[in-house]
Formats: structure tokens, C-alpha cells, sequence
């Protein structure tokens, strides 16, 4: 899971395009808990250019303030 509702998109060379563009309806919505892999083999721009998840994600909360960034589970050592 990961707490951002919006991603910077990069370039064919990994470069932030300069864009804000929200994860709803693409594989980068990992607003509620997922496999990593469910959506990687997708048709998807970022995917391509990344190789896979290689982006950055706009977290929730205000700039300067933490807060919960992402929740990783393995259920192999239930951790």
C-alpha cells in the first residue's frame, strides 16, 4: 500500500515529465493494500519506461509533515 492518490510520470529515460497525474485506474493505484506484480505485465507507458514501477509517488500528506508513506507485507515470513 502506498499512501499518495497521485504520480510524477517519466520520460523514455526516466525523467520527471513535469506532470501530477492521479493513480486511480492505473497500475500505479496502490492506495489500498495489493501484490506489486498483479498489474506489472500491463500495456502501460510508465511501466515500459520504468521496466516496471520505477516512478515516484506523490504522498497524502502536506509537505513537511511525516506521516505513513507505505506498508509492505511479505506473507512468505509473515512480516
Amino acid at each position: 500500500m502506498i499512501n499518495g492518490a497521485l504520480f510524477t510520470p517519466s520520460d523514455e529515460t526516466s525523467v520527471p515529465t513535469g506532470e501530477i497525474l492521479n493513480v486511480a485506474g492505473t497500475p500505479m493505484d496502490f492506495r489500498k493494500s495489493r501484490k506489486i506484480g498483479l498489474f506489472i505485465d500491463q500495456d502501460d507507458q510508465q511501466l515500459q519506461f520504468g521496466a516496471g514501477y520505477d516512478l515516484n509517488f506523490v504522498l497524502n500528506h502536506p509537505a513537511g509533515e511525516s506521516g505513513l508513506a507505505a506498508i509492505a507485507y511479505d506473507p512468505a515470513s509473515d512480516a
